[in-house]
């Protein structure tokens, strides 16, 4: 989503303006004292940057869920892989265990 002229306020920074987006870089103009701020876009939104155009805030928030959610599901992907994987491994150590030989 095209960002630049967005309106928006930061949590510590106050008001400010989408000056430039470079992929997922967004270039934020707030006060004097605070410059030119980089932050990473939808990451940024939800706790510390809100959008005046509440539109918009929302189509926002609703990619930052959906990329939060396919971070999420990612990660239970990578972790039953790795339980299946550990699983094998067990399963394959009993198998294969040493058996003790009786001495005589």
């Amino acid at each position: 989503m095209n960002m630049v002229n967005e309106q928006l306020t930061h949590i510590l920074y106050g008001d400010g303006k989408v000056i430039s987006q470079e992929n997922d870089i967004l270039s934020i103009q707030f006060a004097k004292q605070y410059g030119i701020k980089k932050f990473v876009y939808p990451d940024a939104f939800g706790d510390r940057l809100k959008l005046h155009n509440l539109d918009v805030e929302m189509s926002v928030l609703m990619e930052l869920r959906d990329k939060q959610e396919r971070i999420e599901a990612e990660e239970l992907r990578k972790q039953q892989e790795f339980e299946e994987a550990n699983s094998k491994v067990m399963r394959k150590t009993k198998t294969t265990g040493s058996k003790k030989k009786s001495v005589i």
